[in-house]
């Protein structure tokens, strides 16, 4: 997990794909990256931290890469998605 975003976002941001969010990356040309900044983080932002926090509640750790994709009966669900700028 490279490319600028601090290890815990990362494997934040990895286990939220992996439970079946999405996550989006743009390449910003310099004169439009304010605007690509303020609609990224409008809400609802996501908050990676947060996240984990939640995660950890579970007994989640870290970021597992053989672990299955999370779903199925009882997987928790989102009303809205969330937005990391």
């Amino acid at each position: 997990m490279d490319g600028g975003v601090p290890e815990d976002d990362a494997h934040a941001c990895a286990e939220s794909v992996r439970r079946g969010g999405a996550l989006v990356v743009a390449k910003v040309d310099a004169a439009r990256l304010d605007a690509a900044r303020t609609i990224l983080a409008a809400p609802p932002a996501f908050d990676p931290a947060a996240r984990a926090n939640d995660y950890r509640k579970d007994g989640w750790s870290r970021f597992n890469p053989d672990a299955p994709p999370h779903g199925g009966e009882g997987a928790p669900r989102r009303e809205r998605p969330d937005r990391l700028a």
